[in-house]
């Protein structure tokens, strides 16, 4: 009627479920996003970048967990911690449509890894999840793979890059990926996974792949040849010789460099806190991470001071970092020698 159409239109949105959303951030005291409102009533939502906490979550989770047309949700790096994901996991499973699923670059935390286990184990509608740099330890992942996908039938895509699991997660995962027959793409690159585990899960995937009605898990050799920061000398320039020249770049032809995204910093800083890490290591890390990027002074600075405590470490770090700094502006070169000055007296 005509009331409704002005109430609609008050609210600048035209569809049923944009309305519904809407009067839900009213009752919960909030303002209405109006971006996400208009996606409510279409396939794909993307809610990436906001900060979803609190009341603003629960009117989004309210009108998604309804949705009977959406089936592509993105969440990612919505600053989405440990409360707020399980407010998330548990409006995610009374919903019936949603197949995609991206949590990326949300530090989930614990308690948020427990939802995100629960979710897993009650859902049989997702088929595509996404969990590349959400801080995923093998702890976490343990957990989800003994709690959750021992419980899930639909899952047939996982992305587990950018974490920080290491050769004893797949005492947990090798099992599941032979007795799964769902399984089609699992991306496990740039964790800490030694050359002996690819092997590993390379031998896993050929065997799987004998009988002639399972499919092929995507485990993807190259990138996983990249990522092993925690084995021998002999390994890294391994690392060195398949994947960068001498001066350390890609050996590929690669476009122009590009700024370096705040969610690209935060995987940086993620992988860095690996305790186990020697200088060196991360001074390895760093070198594949910012290659054919460019970085702020204010981020550089902020690295050398938080990961790297001897003085020689943190001199190699910096002279590293400065050729990551745009060269049609050494006035940031200067700010950046500026900045750390202190890191060396």
């Amino acid at each position: 009627g005509e009331g409704k159409q002005k109430k609609l239109k008050a609210h600048g949105l035209t569809s049923e479920a944009g309305a519904a959303y809407a009067n839900s951030c009213a009752n919960h005291g909030v303002e209405a996003i109006l971006a996400i409102a208009s996606q409510l009533d279409r396939p794909s939502m993307d809610a990436s970048h906001y900060e979803l906490k609190g009341r603003q979550l629960q009117a989004f989770v309210d009108s998604v967990s309804r949705s009977t047309c959406i089936t592509r949700l993105d969440v990612s790096n919505a600053r989405l911690e440990g409360g707020d994901m399980g407010t998330l996991c548990k409006a995610l499973a009374k919903n019936t449509s949603i197949t995609h699923l991206n949590l990326s670059e949300n530090q989930i935390g614990t308690s948020g890894a427990e939802a995100v286990t629960e979710l897993i184990g009650a859902t049989d509608t997702l088929r595509q999840v996404s969990l590349m740099g959400t801080g995923l330890t093998d702890a976490m992942a343990k957990h989800m793979l003994t709690e959750g996908f021992e419980r899930n039938s639909s899952i047939d895509q996982w992305d587990l890059s950018y974490n920080l699991l290491t050769d004893s997660v797949l005492f947990y995962l090798e099992p599941l990926l032979l007795d799964r027959t769902s399984f089609q793409r699992l991306d496990l690159s740039w964790n800490l996974l030694s050359p002996a585990a690819i092997q590993s899960l390379t031998a896993t995937n050929l065997e799987r792949a004998k009988p002639k009605f399972r499919k092929k898990t995507g485990v993807f050799a190259k990138p996983l040849v990249k990522v092993n920061l925690i084995a021998t000398k002999q390994a890294q320039r391994h690392i060195l010789a398949n994947w960068m020249n001498k001066n350390g770049e890609k050996r590929m032809a690669m476009a122009p460099p590009y700024e370096l995204t705040p969610s690209d910093f935060i995987s940086i800083e993620v992988a860095l806190r690996v305790k186990s890490l020697t200088d060196e290591q991360r001074c390895l890390l760093i070198r594949m991470f910012t290659s054919g990027r460019l970085i702020q002074p204010g981020m550089a600075s902020r690295l050398l001071k938080n990961f790297f405590d001897g003085s020689d470490s943190r001199f190699q770090a910096l002279e590293l970092l400065k050729k990551r700094i745009d060269p049609s502006h050494p006035e940031l070169v200067e700010e950046l020698m500026l900045e750390t000055k202190a890191m060396f007296e």
